[in-house]
Formats: structure tokens, C-alpha cells, sequence
């Protein structure tokens, strides 16, 4: 269960409160932003049924009320994805069968389905969302990398929801220098690497974000951000904590009937 701490002031109060929540009781400590509010979920997201980062994604204040409604949390997630798999042809229902749980497990296909719901794809094209996951799955079982697999066979669908009124896709480009800052900041083996970015190069990125989608803004543009598919991932990982509205693409994920409409660079 969880409980407010305190009405929503400033995510570097959330931060330290947070700090010393986790210093005073030697557990990490997980404080969300839900609208205006903020709950301790401590007790509560290492047993979330989507999975733990999915929670922990958004502490230190991130707020999470958009993607809670978005991922149908009147419901229950399991009997969801169960409906849906009901709802298949033969043909699917029999891929379901030779993939689960020889190359992954249900709850690893209610995970990636999670994952895309986050980011707001919807999940109802799920033939080709279990294609995707049968291609990579055969060769990886890192779940990330199966999602994004996943979003490059869901291009059409992606670049659709987010075209502009006069049909063609705004995109944001991120320049050569920050794709080669991010490149260099992935640390770790294989698949599983992890980002670090210094402080004052997130800083920097932070502010070369903002100031290019406010410019943006103004000029009545809604972009995408598109980045290499390598870093995708990793960007919308720390995107998400300033601008959830903000959806980060990979090239891979643009599709060759796309109209694209290149407003700039993030530099």
C-alpha cells in the first residue's frame, strides 16, 4: 500500500526526501509523483506485476499518473494479455505455443507488451507484436532488446501516431556530437550495458533538449525525437524524466512510407 508523503513541490525535494528515507532505513527508497501528489511505493514495486523498473523507472519524482491510466490498470494485466492471445488466428495462437516457453516466458511477453504501453504504442496489432517477439527472441533473451526489435516491425503503426495534422512526421534530430557522447557513456558487456553520462554532460543534454523542443513549441511543432537505435533506449530513459510527453524514435523505426519534416538538432 502506498501512502502520501507530501503535495508536489520541486523534484529535488522529492530526491531528498527520498535520500533520506533510504539512508535512515538502509532499503532503497522509492518515492513517485502521482499529478500533484507524492506516494511512498517502497513497500510496494518490487512485487508490481509489470515488473519492478516499471515503478522504480520513475522515482525521485517522476510522475507516473499519465502511464498508469494508459497501462489499463482497472484491470487485471495478466487476464488482459490472456484476452487478447484469445482473440488470435490459429495460426498465432500456435506461434504463442512454440515460443512460450521455449524462447521466452509468458510473463517475459507481459513485460515487452508493458514496455510498449509505457511509451504509449498501443498493443492491439498483437500478431505482429508476437512476430517481433518469435524473430528476436530466438536469438536473445535480453528484453530490451526484444522491444526494440519489436518497435522496428510496429514502424508504420509508430510514425502514423505521430504524424501532424498535415500528414507529415516533426522530427528532432540528435546531432553527431550528443550520439557520440552516448555511444562512449555505455558501459558493461553484450547486451547488457549501462549509461554514464557525467553530471555535467547530462546537464548539458538536458538543456540542449529543452531549448530545442521549447523552440519547437513555439513554432507550434510537436517532434520526435530520433536518435540511432543503439542509444534509443537509453535516451528515452533519461528523456522521460523532464518531458514524458516526448516520444524518442530510432531510425530504424521510420518507415518508408514516412514524410518526414526535419525541424532541427538537438546540439
Amino acid at each position: 500500500m502506498s501512502k502520501q508523503l507530501i503535495t508536489f513541490t520541486s523534484v529535488e525535494e522529492i530526491k531528498a526526501v527520498e535520500a533520506k528515507a533510504t539512508e535512515t532505513t538502509g532499503k532503497k527508497a522509492v518515492f513517485v509523483r502521482f499529478g500533484n501528489k507524492v506516494l511512498d511505493v517502497t513497500s510496494f514495486y518490487e512485487g508490481h506485476p509489470g515488473g519492478a523498473d516499471l515503478v522504480s523507472d520513475f522515482a525521485g519524482g517522476g510522475d507516473l499518473k499519465s502511464d498508469y491510466y494508459a497501462s489499463g490498470h482497472s484491470s487485471d494485466a495478466d487476464a488482459e494479455v490472456e484476452k487478447l492471445i484469445d482473440k488470435l488466428s490459429k495460426e498465432h495462437k500456435k506461434l504463442v505455443e512454440d515460443i512460450a516457453p521455449a524462447q521466452i516466458s509468458r510473463a517475459g511477453i507481459q513485460r515487452i507488451l508493458q514496455t510498449l504501453i509505457k511509451e504509449r504504442i498501443s498493443i492491439r496489432d498483437l500478431p505482429t507484436i508476437l512476430e517481433g517477439i518469435a524473430e528476436a527472441s530466438a536469438t536473445t533473451q535480453n528484453l530490451d532488446a526484444i522491444v526494440e526489435h519489436v518497435r522496428t516491425r510496429l514502424s508504420r503503426q509508430i510514425c502514423h501516431t505521430n504524424r501532424a495534422p498535415d500528414g507529415n512526421l516533426p522530427v528532432m534530430a540528435l546531432s553527431p556530437h550528443w550520439e557520440q557522447a552516448f555511444m562512449e557513456a555505455l558501459v558493461g558487456d553484450g547486451e547488457r550495458k549501462q549509461l554514464a553520462l557525467a553530471p555535467s554532460k547530462l546537464h548539458d543534454f538536458v538543456a540542449a533538449v529543452r531549448n530545442s523542443f521549447e523552440t519547437a513549441s513555439a513554432q507550434g511543432q510537436v517532434p520526435v525525437l530520433l536518435t540511432s537505435p543503439l542509444i534509443r533506449p537509453y535516451v528515452r530513459s533519461l528523456v522521460e524524466r523532464f518531458r514524458p510527453q516526448t516520444v524518442v524514435m530510432s531510425q530504424n523505426e521510420i518507415h518508408p512510407s514516412a514524410r518526414l519534416q526535419t525541424l532541427g538538432h538537438v546540439g
